[in-house]
């Protein structure tokens, strides 16, 4: 937290001050009550005044400090509070999509939301309890010295105990604290899987068993919690027990002392007033380190986090260039997680050329389209771009910044029409981008639907497009990629699972862009009417390059495409 140095050392230095101007009150009166003794009670007027009145300007003094303390205390909760979100939210958008693809989204919504609120709980914490506890036992053991060596030991090793008893609380309870925070992290991804697939809950009457499951996840953080708090029950009463004891202890010294003139009985009194508050504090203390500890495990979560590093980043001196389009794959292959998807993809695809992608699922496909995008590395071979620049010494965002990708079913934000499709030029006013957008929907024979809205362009989407179709959100988002004029256009199969009125407006703009010849397009199909018109068809099998050829071509060579094309697998 280096931006918030400055903040924590005026706390401390506040905390110092005011915790010895705390002192000074019981150490007076204790001088009052030696005084009264050796005079007998007789006391001037003036001196009565002194004393009262310097004691009430004490405890004026002592409440200004302390607001002095919230102030600062409360403006870095919320410099906190932005800074923590704004790392945690930007580190999410920097994480490569592997990242996301492997955490489950509560997940990680759990993991930034509570590691913040708990981050923010543990600083307040430490600012208006751990620090002044802490200050006041420090300063307290030095007036006890101080004052009364004999004492002031006792007082020390009577810590001890207590701070071994603390730790042994941590170590018995962590494994206990973690299973709970893991069956949290498992409950916000419940949560978070149930809502996203609601409809399919919904469709097969699957509520009660949903229910069911996040019980059970519950059930399981009651039996963490209540195994953990047992254990703090009974080590906090072990700990009080060997505070109590102390303090008879020191009482009993202090009596003794005064039999033998070492003290006087003010002294005592100052000596007990500070023992008093130093052993409440303890208590608190005790309470203060179990707080911590708990929040230890969600902030250790948003520590972990931020430290992670993207998978997919710029390489030095990373070139920012335009590029024509020309792709080629040099003996590329790929694995996730040893899983084996692309062995020795070699292919070549001419800057404005329109290719099609064919083969059975999981041959591969679509890893090409994610490799192209630049979501992952291959880890042998390299991707060329334009016959001379590899794709990893591109510069990210220029180089995503002239693609477009549509996949199967690409969500669409919670935003107005027009910032949809005009997503990819950042924040601007839609008079500026007005025309652009009016074009792109045109192209992706969006513009029909999207005039019969209530709003038309200004119209707001709900969440995941939920107030749209299937095939008007996956024409939304064909308007989207068309909206920058890309020089490569990557679509994964945009037309599936959809309709058949909607399958065929997407086939007409994908016929439409078939003919353009001002970026390079590389298309997934599985409509045989999309795949003729190619330039270039890549057939894959089994995570390889197997033919390659026009439509008519590959029929002649009587190969594998053939036979997908006489077995239907291509529809028409």
């Amino acid at each position: 937290m280096k931006p918030f140095r400055r903040d924590f050392y005026s706390i401390v230095f506040i905390t110092v001050i005011f915790q010895i101007v705390r002192m000074i009150a019981p150490y007076l009166f204790g001088k009052i009550l030696d005084l009264l003794i050796s005079t007998k009670g007789l006391l001037t007027f003036k001196s009565a005044a002194l004393v009262i009145g310097g004691l009430i300007g004490i405890r004026i003094l002592s409440l200004i400090i302390d607001y002095l303390i919230d102030i600062v205390l409360v403006r870095l909760l919320w410099k906190s509070e932005q800074y923590v979100s704004r790392q945690t939210f930007n580190k999410m958008l920097q994480l490569s999509l592997d990242y996301h693809e492997r955490e489950n989204t509560g997940n990680k919504i759990n993991i930034v939301n509570k590691g913040r609120d708990k981050l923010i709980d543990l600083l307040a914490t430490y600012g208006w309890s751990f620090q002044p506890v802490v200050i006041q036992l420090i300063v307290s053991g030095v007036l006890m010295i101080f004052v009364n060596w004999i004492f002031g030991i006792i007082f020390t090793l009577s810590l001890i105990p207590f701070i071994i008893n603390m730790f042994k609380t941590y170590q018995t309870t962590h494994k206990f604290r973690e299973a709970r925070h893991n069956a949290y992290e498992t409950s916000s991804g419940e949560i978070g899987d149930t809502l996203t697939n609601i409809t399919v809950v919904k469709a097969f009457a699957q509520e009660d068993r949903e229910a069911k499951t996040f019980s059970s996840i519950w059930d399981e953080i009651k039996a963490f919690s209540v195994k953990e708090f047992r254990l703090h029950m009974i080590n906090g009463f072990l700990r009080s027990l060997s505070i109590e004891f102390m303090y008879a202890v020191l009482l009993i010294v202090g009596i003794y002392e005064i039999r033998l003139g070492l003290i006087t009985v003010g002294s005592l009194v100052f000596l007990i007033s500070l023992t008093e508050r130093a052993y409440s504090n303890i208590f608190q203390l005790g309470w203060i380190y179990e707080r911590a500890i708990d929040a230890s495990e969600p902030v250790d979560r948003v520590i972990s986090l931020l430290s992670q590093k993207p998978s997919i980043v710029n390489s030095p001196g990373a070139l920012t260039v335009d590029i024509a389009g020309r792709i080629s794959f040099k003996h590329v292959t790929f694995a996730y997680k040893k899983k084996g998807v692309l062995k020795n993809v070699s292919f070549t695809i001419p800057a404005g050329s329109f290719t099609a992608l064919v083969g059975k699922s999981g041959s591969g496909k679509t890893t090409i389209a994610k490799l192209l995008s630049r979501y992952y590395d291959p880890q042998v071979g390299q991707i060329v771009i334009d016959g001379k620049y590899n794709l990893k010494d591109l510069e990210l965002d220029c180089y995503r910044g002239q693609t477009s990708v549509v996949f199967q079913d690409s969500p669409v934000q919670n935003r107005k029409v027009w910032e949809i499709i005009s997503y990819g030029a950042g924040k601007v006013e839609f008079s500026d981008v007005k025309q652009k957008v009016f074009q792109a929907a045109r192209l992706a024979y969006a513009d029909e639907f999207i005039a019969e809205l209530p709003q038309g362009y200004q119209t707001q989407i709900g969440e995941r497009g939920v107030k749209l179709s299937g095939g008007q959100r996956q024409r939304l988002a064909i308007a989207r990629s068309l909206f920058p004029q890309p020089k490569i256009l990557i679509m994964d199969e945009p037309t599936s699972h959809l309709d058949i009125h909607s399958e065929s407006l997407i086939q007409q703009a994908l016929k439409d862009l078939s003919v353009e010849r001002s970026f390079t397009k590389v298309i997934i199909a599985h409509r045989l009417s999309t795949v003729k018109n190619a330039d270039q068809i890549l057939v894959m099998e089994k995570g390889k390059i197997v033919e390659h050829g026009t439509h008519a071509q590959l029929l002649a060579k009587q190969g594998v495409y053939a036979k997908i094309v006489a077995q239907n697998e291509l529809k028409g």
